[in-house]
């Protein structure tokens, strides 16, 4: 029973609930069609405004192909009004353009300036104003270039004076500096004229004129540089040092074109050229350092070096030719290649002369080691080559004492490190001298009483060497020594005593012989032979020996 009252329950609240949707349904058709009806009215409105709509359209599209028609006939009215104003504007520019002056004088910068005022007149015209700009830029270097060409050809002062305000005006206007360029021009194109061209101052044998002339024009631009700054119509003052390096570098361009035209050339001609160039340009190099305090050695440094180690080679070369001849032959030209080197030096040529020194000492030195000394000749090629170089020594002194002398330079430690070199190469030499001199005398000494022909023989080989008083002290040393050895070594016998009486008056000949040992030792034995009292410091010792 209680189920079926909860099933009840439950069929009653299902039946409540359906209604209420049935209600809700009823609700929802009703309004849905109250909607259609409103739909309805609407679509009549809509329908009838539409067609309004679509007439309004008609009538605006008509007006307006009428207005389009009306503005096509304003607009080809107005183009022609237009174009006609811009047609007058533009042939009036034209005409305008036409009728400026380009005459070569300062009325030309007003030209310039109304050529500005073209171009902004044809801003509305781009092809036109392209045009004009163009013109501008080729009037604008056509007037540099006549300005270039005018001051390179000028040779008045006044007319110079007048294109330097024109330059200056120019580059006013232009805001430009132009100034320099001329001045190189100035210089390059006189220098073409004169010494690139066929002109009959373009001569490679007068490298004088060319430094000549470049040494002018240098002091010209510099004078006109002056003016420039002087002036109170320019830029800005030109910078002096900045100015002068590029003049400069616009000289040391010249130059090593000449340089390099030299070394071209293919003739016998070629070293003097050379030479002859390298000479001026090193008195040119001295002067602009000394005038100007700039310092072009180091431009020209390659071309210095090349030459003197060509020279050198030169030299070399005749060297070893003088030494394919006799030695007697050789100081003599010795003595020329000096000579020829101090004349290079002369002609700015920087040929150390230690070069050459060093050279014919290693080969004397090698030549005189070679030799063995086992016969008289090797020992007078020695004394020759001894006496010589002394000689040589002598020569290359006054030689240099007189080059430096000549040319004002104050180099006395560079001489007297050429002669210490000689005089120990010679040194050495006199040494050997002195050991086979010494060898000479050891041999013959040992003959006691006889020895005295074969000194005299030695003297006559030695004699002829400028050190020969030092070997003949050496001598009297040897010979004292040995005497004296001898005699106060044992007593001798009557016969014995008259030889070494002789010998000693014929040793008076070649020696004094005041100051021997050996003599005061005689001067002794000669008292005991004699009865007679000697007294000297031997006296004691010598009378012991006798008469022990």
């Amino acid at each position: 029973m209680e189920n079926l009252a909860k099933q009840k329950e439950q069929i009653e609240r299902e039946l409540k609930e359906y209604k209420e949707n049935y209600n809700t349904l009823i609700n929802i058709e009703n309004e849905a069609k109250e909607r259609l009806e409103a739909l309805k009215c609407n679509k009549y409105y809509l329908s009838d405004q539409y067609e309004a709509l679509k007439e309004k359209l008609k009538q605006k599209k008509a007006l307006f192909v009428k207005l389009k028609s009306l503005i096509k006939e304003y607009k080809q009215h107005k183009y022609k009004d237009i174009e006609e104003i811009y047609k007058t504007k533009y042939n009036n520019i034209i005409e305008n353009i036409n009728s400026l002056h380009w005459n070569f004088n300062l009325q030309i910068f007003s030209s310039f300036e109304s050529l500005n005022g073209l171009l902004k007149e044809a801003e509305s015209f781009k092809n036109l104003k392209n045009e004009i700009k163009l013109l501008q830029h080729r009037k604008n270097e056509h007037l540099k270039a006549l300005l270039i060409e005018e001051i390179s050809k000028t040779r008045d002062i006044h007319n110079m004076i007048y294109l330097i305000k024109f330059v200056q005006k120019y580059e006013i206007f232009f805001n430009e500096k132009l100034f320099l360029t001329c001045m190189k021009k100035f210089i390059s194109q006189r220098y073409k004229y004169h010494f690139l061209s066929d002109s009959e101052t373009n001569r490679l044998d007068k490298a004088e004129w060319i430094f000549n002339f470049l040494d002018k024009k240098l002091k010209e631009v510099c004078k006109f540089l002056t003016i420039y700054n002087t002036s109170e119509n320019k830029v800005e003052p030109v910078e002096y040092q900045d100015f002068l390096e590029n003049i400069i570098k616009t000289i040391i361009k010249l130059i090593n074109k000449r340089i390099k035209e030299i070394e071209e050339i293919d003739s016998k001609q070629k070293r003097n050229l050379i030479l002859n160039f390298n000479y001026f340009l090193s008195l040119f190099i001295n002067k602009i350092a000394k005038e100007y305090n700039v310092n072009l050695e180091t431009y020209f440094s390659s071309f210095e070096n090349e030459i003197v180690n060509q020279e050198k080679k030169n030299i070399l070369f005749k060297v070893q030719d003088i030494h394919k001849h006799d030695y007697t032959s050789w100081f003599s030209e010795y003595e020329e290649v000096f000579k020829e080197i101090l004349d290079l030096n002369k002609k700015q040529v920087k040929v150390d002369v230690n070069f050459f020194i060093d050279h014919i000492l290693d080969f004397n030195l090698v030549f005189i080691d070679s030799m063995r000394y086992i016969n008289r000749k090797e020992i007078h090629v020695l004394l020759y080559i001894f006496n010589m170089f002394e000689t040589f020594k002598e020569t290359v002194q006054f030689l240099l004492e007189e080059f430096y002398q000549e040319n004002g330079i104050d180099t006395e430690d560079k001489i007297d490190e050429i002669l210490i070199k000689i005089s120990k190469f010679n040194l050495e030499n006199f040494k050997l001298i002195k050991t086979l001199f010494e060898n000479d005398i050891n041999n013959i000494i040992n003959l006691k009483f006889y020895f005295i022909n074969d000194l005299y023989k030695i003297f006559e080989d030695y004699k002829i060497c400028k050190g020969f008083n030092k070997l003949k002290d050496l001598a009297s040393n040897m010979i004292d020594k040995y005497l004296f050895n001898t005699l106060a070594h044992k007593p001798l016998d009557r016969q014995e005593y008259s030889n070494y009486l002789n010998l000693f008056k014929k040793l008076k000949e070649y020696f004094d012989v005041k100051k021997w040992d050996s003599r005061e030792c005689m001067k002794c034995i000669k008292g005991i032979f004699e009865n007679k009292n000697v007294d000297n410091k031997f006296s004691k010792f010598i009378r012991d020996l006798y008469l022990q």
